[in-house]
């Protein structure tokens, strides 16, 4: 499902492009397993369980980049209003290939991601974190959050200091 503003912005025709980029190749069909299931999603959606929870995802996001902004690590956009932190790692000396690879030793998931500046995209400078939905569906809060930031401190420091 594509939202898109229908009046042309900056004389681009959106609903035109849209349309024949999803159609008949994505959506050529009446795919009734995807109508139901975006039905369910829509509906639970307008709940305000689903917006508390997501308010939940933003706090928690905010906890997490104040941490790391704590402990140091420079954020690309200074902190986070959505449930994504990206983390510019090259004052550390360390790069975003390499941290990925420390974290998901302790099975965690993160991505390594291109910062401002960055010279490749194969060994990128920074580390794109997300305050899980997941977790915080599982009960993870701030504080929870917090550790989380510790913990990937952690594993920095123990990359640079080795």
């Amino acid at each position: 499902m594509i939202f898109f503003r229908k009046y042309p912005v900056l004389g681009i025709d959106l609903e035109s492009a849209i349309n024949n980029a999803v159609f008949p190749g994505l959506q050529g069909g009446p795919h009734n397993h995807t109508i139901s299931g975006l039905a369910i999603c829509l509906k639970n959606a307008k709940s305000l369980e689903y917006k508390t929870c997501q308010n939940k995802v933003v706090s928690n996001c905010r906890a997490l980049a104040s941490r790391l902004m704590e402990l140091g690590y420079k954020l690309v956009s200074g902190g986070s209003d959505n449930h994504l932190v990206l983390v510019d790692l090259r004052p550390l000396g360390i790069d975003g290939a390499t941290v990925d690879k420390i974290i998901d030793m302790a099975s965690i998931t993160l991505n390594k991601n291109s910062v401002p500046g960055d010279k490749s995209a194969l060994m990128p400078g920074g580390i794109l974190i997300g305050s899980s939905p997941a977790m915080t569906i599982r009960g993870f809060g701030e504080d929870e959050f917090v550790s989380v930031a510790d913990f990937y401190s952690r594993g920095c420091a123990n990359y640079t200091r080795s």
